[in-house]
């Protein structure tokens, strides 16, 4: 009777490794086929998508952009049969959970990665929206950089002019280079007998190497289905002074591009107007000093070399 219990606890046994094998063999195989299959959904997205960097007007490039962002999405639909967590925007905050017990972050720590994840999100979420269309958008040098929000926030130091941005096809070395903001009222002048208003310049904000406040090269890294080819992050900008009508804005940006061609990248917006979120609050003190604009800019014109001088 023993023998045949012996054999029986062996035969168990031997029944629960072929249940664990089969079990671990199966998650591997259905793991391989989820990678394989996002890295496809992937590979078409990149094929389509640096066709968007460069062609269109804002209008066009829109319009594709969300058609683009609608195949994409319904391709990892069809991945979410197989695993539904691949659509989890929150799977790395649970994964966070789960091991930070193990090894607490520091508050900073936790603070940017909570920050990373919150930005990653958000920008899936408005890619996948169906309704995509950032605030502007501009092409330069084989690149794109979209400013999807402009809006006054609070922060530790204030007030300021946060920009948010998803900028496609930016390479992993990049110079963050000179941002110009110029803002234009309208003065009245005395032509003869008439009374006429021109424009002018009256302030400049100018931020050398301004690096994005936060800037995420690798979304992929806090959100598994985020489409390749982003950069993402915002910008803490100078709030516009009450009187301001239009903000001409540029960034500069020095990339080392693939085969270590060095490029530089110019994307400005002129002519913007400035509506209430881009202003600073009523009430609140401007305490930079005005500048009365020179005839070259009164014209939308360069500053000559003798006039810099000054």
């Amino acid at each position: 009777m023993k023998k045949f219990f012996s054999l029986f606890v062996i035969a168990g046994v031997a029944i629960i490794g072929l249940v664990v094998f089969y079990l671990n063999h199966h998650a591997e195989v259905r793991e391989k086929e989820i990678k394989e299959k996002l890295a496809v959904a992937k590979k078409q997205f990149v094929e389509k998508e640096t066709k968007l960097y460069v062609t269109g007007t804002p209008e066009e490039y829109v319009r594709d952009q969300n058609e683009l962002m609608k195949s994409y999405k319904a391709q990892l639909q069809e991945i979410a049969k197989i695993d539904e967590t691949i659509l989890d925007l929150d799977a790395e905050k649970k994964k966070f959970a789960e091991t930070d017990h193990k090894k607490p972050p520091s508050e900073e720590q936790k603070r940017l990665r909570d920050e990373y994840l919150s930005v990653t999100k958000g920008a899936f979420e408005q890619l996948t929206s169906g309704a995509y269309k950032p605030v502007l958008t501009a092409s330069n040098n084989g690149v794109r950089l979209d400013i999807t929000s402009l809006k006054r926030v609070q922060t530790g130091d204030g007030e300021a002019l946060r920009a948010e941005f998803i900028a496609w096809g930016f390479p992993p070395e990049v110079a963050w280079g000179d941002i110009n903001m110029a803002v234009w009222v309208a003065k009245e002048t005395k032509v003869g007998k008439k009374v006429e208003k021109v424009d002018e310049i009256k302030y400049k904000f100018d931020a050398s190497s301004a690096r994005p406040t936060i800037v995420i090269n690798n979304p992929e890294r806090w959100l598994k289905p985020f489409p390749p080819g982003a950069t993402l992050g915002y910008y803490y900008l100078q709030l516009m002074p009450r009187d301001s009508e239009k903000l001409d804005l540029s960034f500069h940006y020095r990339m080392t591009m693939d085969g270590g061609r060095i490029a530089n990248v110019d994307v400005a917006f002129d002519k913007l107007p400035v509506t209430e979120p881009l202003m600073l609050p009523p009430g609140a003190k401007f305490e930079a000093t005005a500048k009365e604009s020179s005839e070259e800019e009164r014209q939308g014109k360069a500053e000559t070399a003798e006039i810099k001088k000054k």
